[in-house]
Formats: C-alpha cells, structure tokens, sequence
C-alpha cells in the first residue's frame, strides 16, 4: 500500500452496493476480518456479504447492540453514505472512501475528474484521448470500475470523483488533479454549497510536486501555494480556450471546430479541460484531436434520439441539476422543455435564464407545483402542462412543439420519485418517443 500504512486486520465497510462490494472483495485478501453495515430494509444485500465471508452484516441502528465501537481498526464508507450517519460517528477508528483504499492498493498513475456537470463526459474523453495515444489507461470511479478493484492493473486510472468519494479521501493524491466546473447540487447531502464546494476542492489537497491542477479559468478559487503545474481552461481566455476556428493548448491547435461532431458551448469546454488533462499524462495533440473528432457524446447527455417533421426529441435525462440544463439549451433554438423530478435542495430559478428559448414547458414529478409557480408570468398558463408520466410528457411535448421546435427532456432534479436512477429515465423516455414516431409514421 502507498501512502501511511493502515492497519486492516479487521475492518468494517459500509454501504453494500457496487462500491462495497469492491471493498470487501478488496479487502478479503488483507483482513483477518470483514463485517459489513448495510440499511437498506431488504435483507438480500446483508446476505450476500454474509455469504461471502463476512462475519457480520447489519444495520446501523443495531450497531449499539451488535459491534463494539472499538472492535475495527478501519472504516470504509460507500459514495451513498451521508455525513451524518452514525458509522461516522460511532466507532473510533479512521473512515475513508472506497476512492481512498483503492488509491492506497493500487500502484497506478491517477488523472483525478470532478465538477458539478461534464465529468463524466471528461473522464469518457481522457480516456479515449490517452487510448489514442497508446497509453493504457482505465476509467474507473464514479463511472466505470470501482478503483480499488484495479490493484493488479498497470497504466493510469482516470477517475471519476464525485464530491461523496472525495468528502472522506485523507491522503488520496492524483497525478492530475480537474476540477470541470462547480455550481450548486446535493445541498441536501453535503448541508449546504460551502461544504459541497470544499468536498470538491479536497481533490486538490495532497496533489504537490510534479503534479498536475486543471480549473477553469472563471474559477475563483486558486491555490495558497502552488506546489504543482496548473492549467486553466476556458471559452476565449486560459492556458487551452477556444478560438474562432480552433481548440487552442500551449502548444499548438488541437482540432478545428468544424471537425467536431458535438460543439455546444458545454461541449467545447469539455474538449479542453479534457485536453488538459490527457496532454499532461503525455498524449500527443495528434491524438487529442483525433479523439475529439470521433466523440459522438454520452448516452442520455443532449442525445438527439429522434427526428420528426423538422423537430428533435433530445435526451438529456443526466441533466440533475438547474445548471446542466442551462448549459444544454443555451446552444439550442426553441424547444419544449420537459422538467422536473426529485429536488435536491436546489433553486430552480437558474432556468428563467433560458425563457426566450422556451416555448412550453412539460412538469414531470414531485417538483411540479415548484416548477409551475416558477414559470407562472413567464409562460401563458397554456404553455405550462403536467403530466402524470413520461408517455404523457412526450405526448404533451409534441403537441406543444412545432416543426421549427424541439423537445427535450432536461429534467434539473433526480429521477428518484418516478426512476431507479436518470438511465431509467432516459430509457423510458426514448421509449416513448420511439412508440410515439413509430404511431405516427406507421
């Protein structure tokens, strides 16, 4: 292991999901021991630790009863495990991430990623940028492996941290460390903007000489001291921004613009702090540019899944916050907008931005009443429809669209009040609006 060596003789690892999982089969080949705390009211996660060798498994209110406080010499927390909970609290041993232990057993080279929106995106294109060049690489984290798992493997890992793994990191230390941008979100879990701007920050903390920073240029947070090479990046100014015609680094053009397949404002930021980051893990530009070229975007990200009559159905179903979905209609021309979701604590109010660009809007679940009353004087009330489902939604977006309009679904909110998760959503949406083209059509 790098870094101060930790005693893991007997370890409790919280949070049995795909994080834990790793952990604990991380940590089988360390531990003489392994009990595992999991709330979730169905018994079948507890049960499978048990049955892979845990010698406990349970749930946090029984831990009084259950597990001296003093019993682990570490605590490995899940990216789902909120600061207050009692695993922080109760026992007295050190608590880390999952990003942590895995950054500890592996030997890999690390190109760290964070930001409110884009850092999946940046992590998909670091990749590909550094694949390009052949250097091997693997992206892991918040998106694709968990990194604990990759002790054996060789190259650089490009991470994935959202600002849960990092809010427990104590000596995590990237090689390259990118911050895409900050705005507001999970203020219901972090308590409040200043903490969830301080987790982001921490990707920041032990990264020294020889390293790499990557922010925006906007950014108005810098270093105290700067003991490692910063890059900054930007849409007209910064160490790599863009020009009238080009993707510009310090050392040279990157890509034409008119040979980008995804160009929006977002999509060019994205572009350059992920050239930033693969040019400091050694890719060559040729390769850079290459890789952007051929980047066609994510799935559920701004993705264009059908086109009717001069209009677009967009997908941008990973759009969780108010500030993702500015960003994806400022490049848009008019559209029918269907929003909404689970709130996380977050000011919908950022959305008034785009009202020229809307020409309905469409409500979708618990955040409905918020979001009508917010467009109630910007919208005639015929423009403001709910709807019970996302086959309502659709419907209803369509009806409201023309053929110079498009609609997009751009929810700003969770998807946890209707959907497992922002994929479910996004595949129920395409799923609609398939069924609805294939009526029409057929």
């Amino acid at each position: 292991m790098r870094g101060t060596p930790l005693e893991v003789s007997k370890v409790v690892v919280v949070g049995y999901g795909v994080s834990g999982q790793a952990a604990h089969r991380a940590l089988s080949r360390l531990a003489s021991a392994v009990i595992v705390v999991e709330d979730s009211p169905d018994p079948a996660l507890r049960d499978l630790a048990k049955s892979r060798n845990a010698i406990g498994a349970f749930r946090s209110d029984e831990l009084a009863l259950s597990l001296d406080a003093k019993w682990p010499d570490l605590v490995v927390v899940s990216p789902g495990v909120r600061p207050s909970h009692a695993t922080h609290h109760y026992f007295d041993a050190p608590v880390i991430s999952e990003l942590e232990l895995g950054w500890r057993m592996t030997d890999l080279k690390v190109i760290a990623i964070t930001g409110t929106n884009g850092k999946t995106t940046v992590t998909t294109l670091v990749d590909s940028m550094l694949d390009e060049s052949s250097i091997r690489s693997i992206p892991c984290g918040n998106y694709g492996r968990p990194l604990v798992e990759l002790s054996d493997e060789e190259g650089w890992a490009v991470v994935e941290a959202s600002s849960f793994q990092l809010s427990t990191i104590s000596e995590f230390a990237p090689d390259v460390a990118a911050i895409v941008n900050v705005t507001p979100d999970h203020l219901d879990w972090h308590g409040g903007f200043e903490n969830y701007l301080g987790a982001k920050l921490r990707i920041f903390e032990n990264v020294g000489a020889g390293s790499v920073g990557v922010i925006p240029t906007d950014f108005s947070w810098r270093p105290p001291e700067l003991s490692f090479s910063l890059f900054t990046f930007g849409a007209d100014s910064g160490d790599f921004f863009a020009s009238e015609k080009e993707l510009i680094s310090p050392f040279g053009a990157i890509v034409a613009k008119s040979d980008l397949k995804k160009a929006l404002p977002h999509d060019i930021l994205n572009f350059l702090a992920a050239s930033a980051c693969a040019i400091s893990a050694g890719a060559s530009l040729e390769a850079i540019g290459r890789a952007c070229k051929g980047f066609e975007g994510l799935e559920h990200r701004m993705e264009v899944v059908a086109e009717l009559d001069g209009m677009r159905f967009i997908n941008d179903s990973k759009a969780t916050t108010p500030a993702s979905v500015v960003a994806g209609l400022s490049g848009l021309r008019r559209c029918v907008l269907i929003a909404g979701g689970r709130n996380k604590g977050l000011d919908f109010e950022p959305l008034l931005s785009q009202h020229e660009k809307l020409a309905a809007v469409v409500l979708i679940g618990e955040s409905t009443d918020e979001l009508a009353q917010l467009f109630i004087g910007t919208l005639e009330p015929s423009k403001i429809v709910r709807a019970k489902s996302m086959k309502e939604a659709v419907q209803a977006g369509y009806a409201l669209s023309g053929s110079s309009c498009d609609v997009i679904l751009s929810p700003g909110a969770t998807s946890f009040d209707w959907y497992s998760g922002y994929e479910q959503r996004g595949l129920d949406f395409k799923k609609c609006v398939s069924e609805l083209v294939n009526s029409l059509e057929g």
